[in-house]
């Protein structure tokens, strides 16, 4: 017996009311589905879609922002190692004493390591606060890069990291909101559901299934029942007479062999669908053994 399953995906969600609220839409009056539940599906839709969207959008913008805000401070990164480098050369060579050291916080001749994004930002206000110092107090400017060239993708750097931190916040804020509007909305979809079948319980199994997937339910097969579908034989493979177990003749019976072979994969089939059927009646009343089980 065919069960149905919840969405799993808030397009799958999406779908399942949208499928309700064209019923109501319709204009004509729903013997399954009273008003309130309509009128409630539809204003479910309208919130789900809402969210979801913004919660798209928020996921794109802070994406592609991102690729900008990496080649920055890739450049960044960059430009500070080669000054500190331009720095250490200079002191070497004797052109700025190494005293000046304390202008920039630094204490040897290490090259930066960028650990983290505010690592970053403590290495280039320190350089740019030191290089002014000393230029102050009458030092010669570092010019293999400038500070200048260093405080252009600074600056360009503290306003995107600031940005994508809004934008992130803003991603899991969209994002709890989201997951709030899931709930509500497969807690409805299972009310709407339910109320579907119990409407039509009393037609026969294959018709309830037919119309209550005229209103978006989804109904899955099990897998031995899959496997009973494939089995089922071609009718080239029939025969007016009874196929005997010793019969061998591929003139008289050109698709013997597959034919065997199918029969025997049918009966286990049979046997498996016997064994599950015993089962799954010992747990269930009358009235759920004409309803298809709910795993949501």
């Amino acid at each position: 017996m065919p069960y149905r399953r919840l969405p799993n995906t808030d397009v799958a969600r999406i779908n399942a009311l949208e499928v309700v609220v064209g019923i109501k839409h319709a204009g004509f009056q729903d013997i399954a589905l009273t008003q309130d539940l309509l009128n409630a599906a539809d204003r479910q839709l309208i919130v789900l879609k809402n969210v979801h969207y913004l919660h798209r959008q928020a996921v794109k913008t802070w994406q592609e922002n991102n690729q900008k805000y990496r080649e920055i401070i890739k450049y960044l990164t960059s430009y500070i190692t080669d000054f500190v480098k331009s720095y250490n050369l200079a002191i070497e060579n004797g052109y700025i004493k190494p005293e000046t050291r304390a202008y920039y916080k630094i204490t040897d001749d290490a090259l930066p390591e960028f650990i983290s994004e505010d690592s970053i930002l403590d290495w280039g206000q320190r350089l740019i606060d030191g290089e002014r110092q000393r230029i102050f107090e009458g030092g010669a400017p570092i010019t293999n890069p400038t500070i200048a060239s260093i405080n252009v993708y600074y600056e360009k750097f503290t306003d995107l990291n600031f940005n994508q931190k809004t934008k992130l916040n803003y991603i899991q804020h969209t994002k709890s909101k989201l997951a709030q509007e899931r709930e509500k909305s497969d807690i409805l979809i299972k009310e709407l559901w339910n109320k579907i079948e119990a409407t039509f319980a009393y037609l026969p199994e294959n018709e309830r299934i037919e119309k209550c997937k005229e209103y978006g339910i989804i109904y899955y097969m099990r897998s031995y029942e899959k496997q009973q579908q494939e089995m089922e034989l071609p009718i080239e493979y029939s025969h007016n007479e009874p196929i005997a177990t010793d019969t061998n003749n591929q003139t008289a019976y050109p698709f013997y062999d597959k034919v065997v072979e199918k029969i025997e994969k049918v009966k286990k089939v049979e046997k498996t669908i016997q064994k599950n059927s015993g089962v799954s009646a010992k747990y269930q009343n009358a009235l759920e053994q004409r309803i298809p089980f709910d795993f949501d």
